[in-house]
């Protein structure tokens, strides 16, 4: 991974058709590659595979930023092979505002009651030609199979600094939000994603299911997680679906509960056997 610097060609000025987008955080960028179906984060060299149909939903309300898109149209553009319900819209929806840091604002991507959505205009700050939906179906890339990044290799969190001079602490409080959005974004995408690649068990109100690649990493990934699991399941007062993932340093909580959104928390492997209940309770609040 290289540090960016002042003198190096955006991400966008290459072959790749991509756009610049701001997200919910300040100073948080990121780069859209339609025909590749990732985001980038500006800040360093770390990715998120959204998957086909996210990345082509995206992608259809990129075309006309302000204006609204019906469901109906959105579903067709981002499912045109396959017949799904308005779940399917509604989750990717959801997977797109977690990405951004739009899921509590919802300035980003706009709900229009019994209309559709649309993008704001003022997050997007470079636009790049998008292809006619019959050239996006003959690509290359969408004949590939949708595929999303691993919780076993998601990218690192550590961002790279960006080139011009900010405050430490401020600077620093970006990045941290810019390395949320990539593992809540690598978890949310492999949770939609990898439906066949799960273990799971309940204790009381905590359901609990286990993301991996195969039986192998899934049994490492319950060894590791089992005590978390048992200590979020005497803090939980309502039902609540926990969403466990891990790469090579940390895990990677989420927590859904009825009502009230969700809450992801990173853990540190090495300090699984140091986290207070207080640090547990953030991944329900």
């Amino acid at each position: 991974m290289t540090n960016s610097s002042a003198s190096s060609p955006s991400p966008c000025e290459n072959a790749a058709p991509c756009l610049t987008l701001k997200t919910g955080h300040p100073d948080c960028l990121v780069y859209f590659y339609p025909t590749r179906f990732q985001l980038q984060l500006a800040s360093g060299e770390q990715r998120i595979d959204l998957g086909y149909s996210g990345s082509r939903l995206l992608e259809r309300l990129l075309q006309t930023p302000g204006e609204v898109v019906t469901r109906e149209e959105l579903l067709q553009f981002a499912w045109a092979d396959r017949v799904v319900g308005q779940g399917s819209l509604n989750q990717q929806v959801y997977v797109l505002r977690q990405v951004l840091g739009d899921e509590k604002e919802r300035q980003i991507i706009q709900t229009l009651p019994r209309r559709g959505y649309l993008i704001n205009p003022q997050y997007l700050l470079s636009s790049a030609p998008t292809p006619a939906p019959s050239q996006a179906a003959d690509s290359p890339q969408a004949a590939a199979p949708a595929t999303a990044t691993s919780p076993a290799t998601a990218p690192s969190v550590e961002a790279q600094p960006q080139a011009e001079a900010r405050p430490g602490r401020q600077r620093s409080a970006c990045l941290w939000a810019c390395a949320g959005l990539l593992l809540v974004g690598t978890l949310l995408t492999a949770l939609l994603l990898r439906t066949d690649e799960r273990a799971g068990s309940t204790q009381g109100q905590l359901h609990t299911t286990y993301l991996g690649y195969d039986d192998a990493q899934r049994q490492t990934l319950q060894q590791q997680g089992q005590a978390i699991e048992a200590r979020l399941a005497q803090l939980v007062s309502s039902p609540t679906e926990l969403y466990i993932s891990m790469n090579d340093e940390a895990l990677a909580l989420l927590c859904l509960q009825a009502g009230r959104g969700g809450h992801w928390l990173s853990i540190a492997r090495s300090q699984l056997g140091q986290v207070s209940d207080a640090q547990l309770r953030q991944c329900l609040h």
